[in-house]
């Protein structure tokens, strides 16, 4: 649900490549001999040049001040700016090579402020940023720096103005020992409060230096950033005057170097193979949305976690993780050396790494942090069966008798939104009246049943007509607009929709008492939460949102339509415990956890059963996932794979992709060779959009 059918997303470059095709000249235009042997001429002073400027720059880089008497001696000689740094400075990060560059301008990039900015323009490369960083930029330096008993503090004052505004002047730096294989680093503003996720709830240990520590940490006076060193001095991650830290308001950035060689995994939700290739600049963007998984988009759920083999000998690897806890919209940039850069518009700095000697030590410890999965009780592991536009329940049963005779193992059915009155939580439409005897039937042979739950409540109903709205009202449990009136925007409802705010703690009893109503009607087994990114119709309400710099923020990831409320709500939305900005990645994991203790409830204490579109880091405690609006193709299917090993990474082991793929008609030949493969997802079901054709196992053929 939420995307029916394949949207085309462009994504805007950084640093788009241009390519261009010349026709041959006319006769008259074509080199003559004299042209031929002038450029000829050209070549052998350059190849001249080169030479002297080699030799020139080798007897400089014997002495003290090498980098500047090589540089000037080499322009003096006919050589660019560009090349006379990369030969002189060769030694030096910023120089090494074009693929080693780190991005100054992400955005709007031109020579004019890129130098403003103290940075270096160079657009002779394409596919690398062409405003990137010196050497040694030093924004911070790092004073005060005291070490005790496992725990490492300091302070970091700003050198220079960032070009994003409200820049923190002064930063603290706190490193914590919590485990012999555990390191926390964070990183705040030292004057005041920022916000941080309440999810997921991470233990609270006092540091403590262990004997047999995995790890060490580097901070060095007078420096800008810091190293983090697997014992005893391999670095597997160096900031230290690396590219720029910056810490503005809405604009929070860190790049680090990997160890040479390291593989990189995870980062997520992304439909794209395991290995995050280094070979060239990827970004990721972490910003919830209902949107049809392609590659380089930002999907249903964020999780800034990367596995990482950081040395490998021939026989042996050493692995690590490193965890960004952080809400807000971010981009995550790998590119080669390996190195990363991490650029948030939100919130702080909050590091976890995770040292093991295989990857499966290293999730062991990352789920110590964010909360073990939950186990699904064992009928859930069965095959499961659904359809957007069933229509009735009459054909709802049509093919569940199909499925039935022919022998094909069958343990859930499941209805998409039009078992509703009018596409409306929480009811019951009039082609589903005998719905609740059909599922009284299901359980009396042991089968079970999940609707669909969508979080947007209608609104256009008339007062004292549907409870869910009018009870949200009285208890002032919507999330609010800038006028602390209730958002208004539109997803599946008649003619409006709001959502509740699962952050207030009156939510947990409205939302509790809605289920269990609906539960009365229809003895359902599992809840089945869809749209929850917030997924919206509109940009914002109708009229769009607010100019403001939460709406309008000065820095935007890359996220799809270029703007953060795009199909979503407003970042300036209120909440309970704060702004829609922060806390907009985290709704799917907030109606998941109430979602889940009030299955608890309903059904005495069984094991819940929710599965949720959006994600967040911990929501495995909770709740399972689906890979969504997937399409039925074969690389979708082969991309499947991928998707679902990921989200074991990210502690989220119950998922599965939706069988034979959900928009676009799929073929036999297709749809038999991924139920094949469907029967090995933990979580397997067939299910797809309402505009395609029936795909449930025996519509296909035998």
């Amino acid at each position: 649900m939420g995307v029916p059918r394949r949207t085309v997303v462009k994504i805007r470059p950084s640093h788009p490549e241009l390519g261009v095709m010349l026709p041959n000249p006319p006769a008259d235009l074509r080199t003559s001999p004299a042209k031929v042997w002038s450029g000829i001429c050209t070549v052998i002073k350059y190849v001249v040049f080169f030479c002297l400027g080699m030799v020139v720059g080798a007897v400089f880089l014997q002495s003290d001040n090498v980098q500047k008497g090589c540089f000037e001696s080499m322009v003096a000689v006919g050589f660019s700016s560009h090349r006379s740094r990369e030969i002189c400075y060769k030694n030096q990060l910023s120089y090494s090579g074009p693929l080693t560059r780190f991005d100054c301008m992400p955005r709007n990039a031109n020579a004019v402020d890129c130098k403003k900015r103290g940075c270096i323009w160079d657009e002779s490369v394409h596919n690398v940023p062409y405003c990137f960083y010196p050497d040694k930029y030093g924004s911070y330096s790092n004073m005060n720096i005291t070490a005790d008993d496992g725990k490492i503090t300091a302070f970091m004052q700003k050198k220079m103005k960032s070009p994003y505004p409200e820049d923190v002047d002064l930063l603290q730096f706190e490193a914590c020992s919590e485990t012999e294989s555990r390191l926390h680093i964070k990183i705040t503003d030292a004057k005041r409060d920022r916000f941080e996720p309440y999810y997921p709830a991470v233990p609270q240990v006092d540091c403590k230096q262990f004997e047999n520590s995995k790890f060490q940490v580097k901070i060095t006076e007078g420096r800008m950033g810091f190293k983090v060193m697997r014992s005893p001095n391999h670095v597997i991650f160096d900031s230290e005057d690396i590219g720029a830290l910056i810490y503005a308001n809405q604009f929070l950035q860190v790049t680090a170097k990997f160890s040479s060689g390291s593989l990189l995994y995870g980062i997520g939700e992304r439909q794209s193979p395991m290995n995050i290739k280094t070979s060239t600049y990827q970004s990721f963007t972490l910003w919830n949305r209902d949107v049809a998984p392609t590659d380089k988009v930002n999907l249903y759920g964020s999780h800034p976690f990367l596995l990482i083999r950081d040395s490998f000998n021939g026989s042996n690897s050493q692995w690590h993780g490193l965890f960004l806890l952080n809400s807000n919209a971010m981009d995550i940039i790998t590119q080669p050396g390996p190195s990363i850069t991490f650029r948030t518009i939100g919130g702080v700095l909050d590091f976890y790494w995770f040292l093991g000697d295989t990857p499966s030590q290293v999730t062991e410890q990352y789920l110590e942090v964010i909360g073990r999965p939950r186990m699904p009780p064992y009928w859930a592991l069965g095959f499961h069966l659904c359809k957007f536009g069933y229509g009735s329940l009459e054909k709802t049963i049509e093919v569940w008798n199909r499925t039935r005779s022919a022998d094909i193992p069958f343990d859930v059915q499941w209805n998409d939104l039009d078992y509703m009155d009018r596409n409306n939580d929480f009811t019951i439409g009039p082609k589903f009246r005998k719905l609740s005897d059909f599922v009284d039937m299901l359980h009396s042979i042991g089968m079970h049943y999940i609707p669909l739950i969508d979080p947007g409540v209608s609104a256009g109903e008339k007062a004292g007509q549907y409870e869910p709205y009018d009870y949200g009202l009285e208890l002032g449990i919507f999330i609010n607009d800038e006028k602390n009136k209730p958002f208004v925007g539109k997803v599946w409802n008649g003619i409006s929709t709001v959502w509740p705010d699962f952050t207030n703690p009156k939510s947990v009893d409205y939302w509790t008492l809605m289920l269990q109503k609906l539960h009365r009607q229809v003895a359902f087994d599992g809840a089945w939460i869809d749209m929850n990114e917030p997924s919206n119709f509109y940009s914002g309400t109708v009229k769009g949102c607010p100019k403001n710099s939460l709406n309008y923020p000065p820095y935007v990831p890359n996220v799809v339509d270029g703007q953060l409320f795009s199909k979503t709500i407003c970042p300036s939305a209120k909440h309970y415990k704060g702004l829609h900005y922060d806390l907009h990645n985290m709704y799917g994991i907030s109606e998941a956890v109430i979602t889940s203790f009030a299955l608890e409830q309903i059904r005495s204490g069984k094991r819940p059963v929710a599965i949720s579109r959006s994600t967040f880091p911990g929501h495995g405690h909770y709740a399972s996932h689906w890979t969504g609006d997937v399409f039925s193709t074969w690389n979708d299917m082969k991309l499947s794979v991928a998707q679902i090993l990921n989200f074991n990474l990210f502690g989220i082991p119950f998922v599965g992709a939706d069988i034979c793929g959900f928009n676009g008609n799929t073929t036999a030949e297709l749809c038999a060779r991924w139920s094949q493969l469907g029967a090995f997802y933990p979580f397997s079901r067939n299910h797809n959009s309402d505009d395609t054709i029936e795909q449930d196992p025996v519509s296909l053929g035998p």
